[in-house]
């Protein structure tokens, strides 16, 4: 019931025929750490795995990578973030500008992430979006950097290193999110070294 109607309709878009079938998702745990598996009738709406994932680091605890992933994994990702306080408005921002996520939502390839550290503040992390048409990604980067430029909650700073557009982070803590766009990768990391680990 929590669901309205354009919500309900964004998320059948996003996974086309599966809207259509049973889905059972699968979550569990053993010795060795901790799996989920999804099974659908349906067409399934992202490819298999990626070649990104050679990217991702071997001592992180979690990963993914997926193939063909940002025409539809894009808008349920982007809903997902949009939930967020902070970056609620900044997408609310971006789109009073024209920009249009959707569209570049379909300039997207593979996706992939990771997360890893041993504790909170040797944590690391990146989110990995293959850009197929870069300009459309600089386009993106432009619009989020202005977004987030007018959020007294975060601070915004230029880019010092080779491909980086900008950095965010909280405005009364020394984190940073790297944004980089370099090799045909758009990249958004938790600091430096683990944008710089992805490439």
């Amino acid at each position: 019931g929590d669901l309205t109607d354009q919500d309900a309709a964004a998320i059948a878009d996003a996974i086309g025929s599966s809207a259509d079938a049973p889905v059972v998702l699968s979550v569990g745990a053993d010795d060795s750490g901790f799996f989920a598996e999804l099974a659908t009738e349906g067409e399934a709406p992202i490819g298999g795995a990626s070649d990104l994932i050679d990217r991702l680091p071997d001592d992180a605890w979690a990963a993914f990578a997926l193939a063909d992933a940002g025409a539809s994994a894009g808008p349920a990702l982007l809903g997902a973030l949009a939930a967020n306080d902070v970056l609620g408005g900044v997408f609310g921002r971006l789109q009073a500008e024209g920009v249009q996520l959707g569209e570049i939502g379909g300039s997207i390839g593979d996706v992939a992430g990771w997360f890893g550290g041993t504790n909170v503040l040797g944590a690391r992390g990146a989110l990995i979006f293959e850009a197929t048409d870069e300009s459309a990604a600089q386009e993106l980067l432009d619009g989020l950097q202005t977004a987030f430029s007018f959020d007294p909650r975060v601070r915004v700073s230029p880019g010092d290193a080779e491909g980086e557009a900008f950095s965010v982070g909280p405005a009364d803590v020394p984190i940073d999110f790297p944004f980089v766009l370099r090799d045909g990768l758009l990249v958004a990391g938790l600091g430096e070294q683990s944008v710089e680990q992805v490439y």
